[in-house]
């Protein structure tokens, strides 16, 4: 067994969240208190939740017979916007 676990490695997505400051701030200060980003502070907390919110289990048990919707993109006739570099944004 080794002396440290090994790095996760799983792809990680960003999806932005909106929190009351006080909030925001006592899940800082959690992160600080932990030694520890508050990217892992908040995906162990959603784990929690996940693992002890039986109703949802439930549900998510009963949605994961069906396949994944793949979203499709709109076509409005806008051409899509390219992601900007981090040259562009100093620019």
């Amino acid at each position: 067994m080794s002396f440290i676990p090994k790095q996760d490695k799983t792809p990680k997505t960003r999806i932005n969240v909106h929190l009351r400051q006080d909030v925001a701030a006592q899940a800082k200060r959690y992160a600080e208190y932990l030694d520890s980003d508050l990217d892992h502070v908040v995906e162990q907390l959603f784990l929690k939740a996940f693992k002890a919110d039986k109703e949802f289990q439930k549900t998510a048990s009963a949605d994961s017979t069906q396949p994944t919707p793949v979203p499709v993109p709109e076509r409005t006739g806008i051409p899509a916007k390219k992601p900007e570099t981090t040259a562009e944004k100093v620019a």
